[in-house]
């Protein structure tokens, strides 16, 4: 029997557009619009699955394996006659009443690799893993066996497109090159890639490492520890990200970095989730672009993180340089900011910073944001405003200076905010330059409660 299922989110702002799909004997149909004549490749997380050419009326349809009972989540990348791409991504749920097996509430505990796999050893050396990734063909798996320590010798590993790195359980990489190189994995330029682990806390363990994803399209890095980053700018990040695109940093812990641990510009569709930041000079930096003909990017969602103990900032976009694309469609939500513990000393602190104008479009909600008693002298505002969008629903305790300061245009409501009255305070402050439409806030006269801190996503 053919199972239907619903489409979340079919309506993409992007082309191309999934509008349906049918399952039966365990074969999936997907149908869908695009430019006429745009080559069409389907992609089930970083896997290819199919490929088709829209038809004269914009139309396509691609058949593939696929367990109807499943979850599903495919991308869709376009190419128009013009060589123009366009990228979008659509969840399925099965809904149908009958079915063969039950359906999963949530995906498996421990997940598995995914295709064919390539076996690396515990005392195999950073030539050996070099051979046999090279000898992987596109949806391979490349599978560190866990809970072991393998030395790389100062050898970067070269990646290639459409394959997957695995640590199967906590494997620690040592002797790697430092940041500032190209790291212990070289991934630039590649597209449809994965490093990770099976879950947070069982996966790689970088120290004083990265990864190179510089100009990296359709790719992610989940479920691994980066400890001691000591690089400060763009080329001594955790994950050099240069240029980078539809990328995804997800379920990682960085710690103890005393540079900038992401720090990057030029971006296209990258989201942060579920990332843990402990003591960390300067966590998420999306920077001034070292030439005019560079942006800062556009498209970026920052969300379910967690920041405890920073120097400064801990999201800081801006500015931009005369002549560069400003930055556009940021998304902060529901993340955890602990400033408790400001481990640059006095000075100025700012968990989201927005510097110079250079953010349009930008969303920041539901999020917690804390400080404890300030230092003497310092200039303490939760948010730093600049460019447009709105804030709501954040809940903000006990800056120096003030809550949020902003500039230009933005629409402000249903925030939360508490100050002890130990410092100079003064509220929601103008930048000079700045209007805005405010609403609703709420003065709490008790330290608000903490809240749990935000959930990983299942990956």
């Amino acid at each position: 029997m053919a199972t239907t299922t619903s489409l979340a989110n079919a309506a993409n702002a992007r082309l191309p557009a999934v509008i349906g799909s049918t399952f039966a004997n365990g074969q999936v149909t997907l149908t869908g619009t695009s430019e006429p004549g745009s080559a069409i490749l389907i992609y089930e997380g970083w896997t290819l699955v199919g490929s088709a050419t829209a038809g004269d009326d914009g139309t396509w349809t691609v058949t593939g394996t696929a367990n109807p009972n499943a979850f599903h989540a495919y991308g869709v990348v376009a190419t128009d006659l013009a060589g123009n791409k366009t990228w979008s991504a659509s969840d399925y749920v099965p809904t149908a009443t009958t079915h063969d097996t039950p359906v999963p509430d949530t995906p498996p505990d421990v997940p598995t690799p995914a295709g064919p796999t390539t076996q690396v050893l515990p005392g195999d050396s950073g030539a050996a893993i070099q051979s046999k990734l090279d000898a992987l063909q596109p949806g391979g798996t490349l599978v560190f066996t866990g809970n072991t320590t393998y030395d790389f010798q100062n050898t970067t590993i070269t990646g290639k497109s459409g394959i997957t790195v695995w640590a199967d359980g906590t494997v620690n990489i040592v002797n790697a090159p430092g940041a500032g190189t190209n790291g212990a994995f070289d991934f630039s330029g590649k597209s449809h890639w994965t490093i990770r682990g099976r879950a947070p806390g069982e996966g790689f363990v970088f120290d004083r490492s990265s990864i190179n994803a510089t100009g990296a399209s359709h790719w992610a890095v989940g479920n691994s520890t980066f400890n001691n980053q000591a690089s400060n700018g763009y080329d001594g990040s955790a994950i050099r990200m240069n240029g980078a695109s539809f990328g995804t940093v997800i379920n990682n812990d960085f710690n103890n970095a005393g540079g900038n641990v992401l720090g990057m510009y030029n971006l296209d569709n990258i989201t942060f989730d579920g990332n843990h930041f402990t003591d960390c000079w300067q966590p998420i930096s999306i920077q001034e672009p070292p030439t005019a003909d560079h942006s800062l990017g556009r498209n970026i969602v920052i969300t379910h993180n967690v920041f405890v103990g920073f120097q400064r900032a801990a999201i800081e976009v801006g500015p931009s340089m005369t002549g560069a694309e400003y930055f556009s469609g940021l998304t902060v939500d529901d993340n955890f900011f602990d400033a408790t513990n400001n481990i640059g000393g006095p000075g100025t602190l700012l968990p989201i910073s927005l510097v110079g104008q250079a953010a349009e479009n930008t969303t920041i909600t539901d999020n917690f944001i804390r400080r404890g008693p300030a230092d003497a002298g310092e200039i303490g505002v939760a948010i730093e405003m600049a460019g447009t969008g709105h804030v709501s629903g954040n809940t903000i305790s006990n800056f120096a200076y003030a809550a949020l300061t902003y500039q230009s245009g933005w629409n402000v409501h249903d925030n939360a905010v508490y100050n002890d009255g130990s410092s100079p305070y003064y509220g929601f402050a103008n930048n000079g330059r700045g209007h805005g439409t405010f609403g609703p806030v709420t003065t709490l006269i008790e330290p608000p409660a903490t809240p749990d801190q935000p959930a990983r996503t299942s990956w």
